[in-house]
């Protein structure tokens, strides 16, 4: 289940960049003048933006459940080895596990971060989202081509910074399951 947990965390991670690329694909539509309807580009978007807010949500929540598994798991791990009679397995026990809940705290780490990297890139998108909402005109679609710009190279380094941190996360992972396979 600790296995479990840390894939739906990292799918969960991996599926909010994916959403988070649709609604930039939909926001530039509008930004560059790509869509043919406006209104309904801006009303496919706003409910894009709340798809990916749900998709962050959900990343959250299991990042979270992933600490809780592995705080279940880690403590079932010490609790047996009170019941190694021999030392020598016994220490060899406590260094895997120490071994193994410091990479499943990267893991953790390294999700709980990735998550928090897209945040700032959201939280600028929906500034620009409301206002859209009130003027879509050509006028005040021009106005923020500025911000239109800088948003897009925010959220091209997020994305790279996540998808980096998810391919450290997936090391993590296979490292602290070996670990444990090997106890």
């Amino acid at each position: 289940s600790l296995e479990k947990a840390g894939d739906s965390a990292k799918a969960s991670v991996q599926s909010a960049l994916v959403s988070l690329g649709d609604l930039l694909a939909g926001y530039n539509a509008i930004i560059d003048g790509e869509a043919s309807d406006k209104h309904s580009a801006y009303k496919k978007l706003t409910g894009d933006f709340k798809t990916t807010e749900k998709k962050l949500d959900k990343a959250k929540k299991d990042v979270a459940s992933l600490g809780k598994e592995a705080d279940k798991f880690f403590s079932a791990w010490e609790k047996d080895l009170a019941s190694i009679s021999s030392d020598s397995v016994r220490e060899k026990s406590a260094a895997r596990l120490e071994l193994a809940k410091q990479r499943y705290v990267a893991l953790g780490d390294t999700l709980t971060k990735a998550r928090a990297e897209l945040a700032p890139v959201i939280q600028d998108l929906s500034d620009q989202i409301l206002f859209l909402g009130r003027d879509l005109s050509p006028e005040a679609i021009a106005d923020l081509q500025d911000e239109a710009e800088a948003l897009n190279r925010q959220a091209a380094e997020a994305t790279e910074t996540v998808k980096a941190m998810l391919q450290s996360a997936g090391k993590a992972q296979a490292e602290a399951e070996t670990a444990i396979d090997e106890e």
